[in-house]
């Protein structure tokens, strides 16, 4: 007797629902079993070795970068930071020129998340900001994997790749100046986000882009966010006109995620804006690039007959990369959004062509003195991912010598009189040029070894697995020497210059904090030079403690150049007949005084003012805190008064009659005095005058983040319906979901 049969199994269509995927344990067994996990391994091992043994010094505190690396990069970060970061920004810094306003200086790591986070652990000294640097040079060579193997490149390749970018010159050249050395770094990542391998139907994918974006713009010095616009600008329409992806796969979604990007940048940009302006710290452009300089790309740079400063001159790469160059000519197509990246470049970056002085004129382009650095990132990425694709485009080939291909035998010919000019013009501009005999002989060797491997993986077919490792140890060897050999920029002795600049550890002066009691009446005299100032004071590191301490000074390492309280007050310290006068009202205590008849008060006034509160009025001080001043001020008259902290845009004044709780206040105009302090005119009487200020913008800034980021939430979200209708409309026609990643994922192997 045959079972009932059911409702269900009469009149119900077939059901086509795919098999349930495997639970999360499952696939997790499944990767860390696979090979993904021992590619994975294999990258962060590789990572872990070349960051200890290249940076073992950073890592341990014994040695941190030369230079500028002891200055605002990390004494003003801190202070940013330390005193209310993303949750509650500062508005004002006390701390050096009279104080300033918060966002002024574009160079202090606000609102950049890494640091943000590492304030969380411990505190921003020299040696964490060392062993913070020396992770962004392993993110930036992560980053250049994960951007090859996006584009399908092969592992082996890839892992080149890595290998190459982590020597590339900026992290080691530049590493004294924190945002352009963390431009190379994010620069990977940059390209990643707006090339046509990454896809926009997932949520996560639109918050990754954005936040690459935000962050990278955020980190990169303003001459580098220029030229990363036109060289980015170049790749994307050469993406769109050649590869030719959907508008609203590629060319859409990424114009919504840059907009949303560049509107999370205001936090930033906007206060700059309206207290700074739009300006250059220099119109001349301090590049040059004589052909002996090609020596650059390979031999050590620390001859000083080379032109330029020893941090902009090396734009070095890792020898294999010019032994696999040549072999472009085998390279299809697809690979033009590179080509014409890296060749923009080249002719808007290099000194050399006869239109350089006109790129000076391109919007934006007169925000930097190092017009060749600043385009450097995006030139050598450009060649590190061609060598890559070259290696890849070799693996993937049949043996290459037994081919009878015409046009792959002539392609190869192409290639073989590259390797010769290659060889050539290097050993030329080694014998022309003031190179480390041993130096360029050591990298002429490595270059020899990388052809040969090369060569005879072409001709003699020989495995891909076993020259490509080859050329990965060469890489590294290449890197470290010429990192050792030229490690002035990036190697000092953290302990002993941090004793020289600023007269104790970082450590010590950070227990030093907070120098001015949190109920004090008045900010207290700054630290400046006794007598008169020298204009070789100016930026000393010596000043830059303050930061660490809480201590106002007079004069610090900060780049306010080209604004004009800062240039007002260094021409009256430094030139002039009122140089004792300028020195002694910026230097005294938090006062306001009677409006002199000349720019400064005599020293006399100055001391009376503070002694005694007879200041051309009553003056009593009530309270201080950064960017907050309270005063009790009283006169028969009319008083015009000036109070020695700088004016920017944002100070604001609040008058109260001190016997009226409040009632008939009145809001006071602040002006600019002729010194640049702050100018206000009360009327006669008893008043309680508050000073405060806030940045400009701030708030508008605000609105325009939120709303960035509600626009990536909301495209993001949109994508992701969009993915979950496709899919359901596929299970419909009884088709699972899976087969194309798994041919993407196939792809890339």
């Amino acid at each position: 007797m045959s079972a009932p049969t059911t409702e269900t199994e009469v009149g119900a269509v077939p059901d086509r629902t795919p098999p349930a995927r495997p639970g999360p344990g499952r696939r997790l067994r499944r990767w860390a079993t696979g090979p993904r996990a021992l590619r994975a391994a294999v990258v962060v091992g590789l990572l872990l070795v070349l960051e200890l043994a290249t940076f073992h010094g950073w890592l341990s505190g014994s040695t941190a970068p030369q230079w500028d690396f002891y200055n605002q990069y990390n004494t003003e970060a801190w202070a940013w930071w330390r005193d209310g970061g993303a949750l509650s920004p500062p508005q004002w810094m006390p701390y050096a020129w009279g104080g300033y306003p918060a966002l002024l200086d574009a160079q202090n790591s606000s609102w950049y998340l890494p640091v943000g986070l590492l304030t969380l652990v411990t505190p921003l000294t020299i040696h964490a900001s060392a062993v913070l640097s020396a992770l962004h040079v392993g993110f930036g060579a992560l980053g250049v994997y994960v951007l090859l193997r996006s584009s399908r490149v092969s592992f082996l390749p890839a892992v080149l790749g890595l290998t190459v970018w982590f020597f590339a010159a900026g992290p080691f050249s530049n590493a004294t100046h924190l945002d352009i050395s963390r431009a190379w770094a994010w620069m990977p990542w940059i390209f990643l986000v707006i090339s046509a391998s990454w896809r926009w139907d997932r949520l996560w994918r639109w918050l990754v882009a954005g936040l690459v974006l935000w962050q990278g713009a955020l980190s990169f010095y303003p001459g580098i966010l220029v030229a990363t616009v036109y060289v980015g600008g170049v790749f994307v329409l050469v993406t769109q006109l050649v590869l030719r992806p959907k508008l609203r796969a590629y060319l859409l979604p990424l114009a919504v995620v840059a907009v949303a990007a560049a509107a999370m940048t205001t936090l930033r940009f906007l206060p700059l804006y309206l207290t700074r302006g739009v300006g250059s710290p220099s119109s001349d452009d301090a590049s040059a690039f004589p052909l002996r300089m090609i020596g650059t790309f390979l031999y050590p740079y620390g001859s000083e007959t080379l032109l330029n400063d020893v941090t902009m001159r090396s734009f070095f790469l890792a020898a294999p990369v010019f032994a696999l160059l040549p072999f472009v000519v085998l390279l299809g197509r697809r690979v033009a959004p590179v080509v014409a990246a890296t060749l923009a470049a080249a002719a808007l970056g290099l000194p050399l062509w006869p239109w350089h002085d006109a790129v000076r004129h391109l919007p934006g382009m007169s925000l930097s003195r190092f017009t060749m650095s600043d385009f450097k990132p995006m030139l050598l990425l450009g060649l590190v991912v061609l060598a890559a694709l070259v290696a890849d485009r070799l693996a993937r080939r049949p043996t290459t010598g037994r081919t009878g291909d015409r046009g792959d035998l002539v392609r190869l010919a192409g290639a073989g009189v590259l390797t010769v000019l290659v060889a050539g013009v290097f050993l030329a501009a080694a014998l022309a040029g003031d190179f480390d005999e041993i130096g360029w002989v050591t990298q002429y060797a490595f270059l020899a070894v990388s052809i040969v491997a090369v060569w005879a993986w072409v001709r003699r077919g020989a495995a891909a697995a076993v020259v490509v490792p080859v050329l990965v140890v060469v890489a590294a060897g290449s890197g470290v020497t010429a990192a050792l050999a030229t490690p002035a920029p990036w190697t000092s002795d953290r302990a002993a210059v941090e004793q020289i600049s600023f007269g104790a550890e970082v450590d010590d002066l950070m227990a030093l904090y907070p120098s001015v009691p949190a109920d004090a009446d008045r900010r207290p005299a700054r630290l400046a030079p006794e007598g008169v100032a020298e204009p070789g004071q100016a930026l000393a590191t010596i000043w830059g403690r303050a930061f660490y301490t809480g201590e106002d000074s007079l004069m610090g390492y900060v780049n306010l150049k080209g604004t004009g309280p800062f240039e007002q007050i260094n021409d009256d310290l430094f030139e002039g007949d009122s140089r004792e006068d300028a020195l002694a009202f910026w230097s005294a205590a938090g006062l306001l005084i009677q409006e002199p008849t000349g720019s400064y008060p005599t020293a006399a006034d100055l001391d009376e003012c503070v002694t005694s509160g007879a200041c051309g009025a009553d003056v009593a001080p009530v309270s201080y805190a950064a960017g907050e001043l309270r005063y009790d001020v009283s006169g028969d008259e009319p008083v015009a008064l000036v109070a020695n902290e700088t004016w920017y845009p944002g100070w604001t004044a609040t008058a109260c009659p001190v016997d009226d709780s409040g009632q008939g206040c009145r809001d006071v105009a602040v002006t600019a005095a002729a010194s640049s302090g702050l100018r206000l005119e009360l009327p006669a009487g008893s008043w309680s005058v508050a000073l405060e200020y806030r940045l400009p913008g701030q708030t508008a800034s605000f609105v325009a983040a939120v709303a960035g980021l509600l626009l990536l939430v909301v495209g993001g979200g949109l994508a992701e319906l969009r993915r979950c209708d496709r899919r359901d409309r596929g299970r419909g026609r009884g088709r699972a979901d899976g087969p194309r990643g798994l041919a993407e994922r196939g792809a890339g192997s």
